[in-house]
């Protein structure tokens, strides 16, 4: 998702953040707002640009459609909020097919936690016919896992770390390893990107 802005105020800008909800309704539980904060407009707080890229291909709503809100405060401490744009979170897609089916479980399980028992019984069955991901144990043990936990849990339990799991598989299915590594390196860039726009020392970059 990138997230391109211009700012303007006398007193200049000292802050940028973003917020991302989902008008849609859930039913048991509701994800809360995504909010980040944004690079500060450039090269003049008082009046400047920025562009932002974000991945949240990972979370629940990537691929609905949600509302983006940026806001900016000033040195006197003011705020100023954009309109609410509707935009299509950008998606992930999947080739393989399982990995596919297994995205669509995670989405109804993160959209609708009560049907768990529902959701459960799909991936059972994705597990039951191992032939279709090459017999992969690892994809197998974690269906199953999950499988499990959506059974024998409370109902009230967080379902986010299954929803994190589900994903984790399909990347497997996907691309190997590839993926995680991947991630890896998307998460040092952000670290990298982060360190440059707080001044960081050349030691630590």
């Amino acid at each position: 998702l990138q997230l391109s802005y211009d700012g303007t105020d006398d007193h200049g800008i000292v802050g940028v953040s973003a917020e991302i909800t989902w008008p849609g309704v859930a039913t048991g539980q509701s994800f809360q707002p995504v909010a980040f904060e944004l690079p500060l407009p450039r090269p003049d707080p008082r009046a400047g640009s920025a562009v932002s890229v974000h991945d949240l291909t990972e979370h629940p709503w990537a691929g609905l459609e949600v509302n983006v809100r940026l806001t900016a405060t000033d040195g006197r401490g003011q705020t100023g909020h954009t309109d609410r744009l509707a935009v299509l979170l950008p998606e992930r897609r999947f080739n393989h097919p399982v990995a596919r089916e297994i995205i669509e479980q995670r989405r109804v399980l993160a959209l609708s936690p009560d049907s768990r028992r529902e959701v459960a019984r799909s991936l059972h069955n994705i597990g039951s016919f191992p032939q279709r991901f090459d017999n992969d144990v690892v994809v197998f043990l974690a269906l199953m896992s999950a499988r499990s936990r959506l059974v024998h849990e409370r109902a009230t339990k967080d379902v986010t770390p299954t929803l994190s799991q589900l994903w984790d598989t399909a990347l497997r299915l996907e691309d190997g390893a590839l993926s995680l590594t991947q991630r890896e390196l998307t998460d040092l860039q952000e670290q990298l990107q982060q360190a440059i726009e707080d001044g960081a020392s050349d030691e630590e970059i």
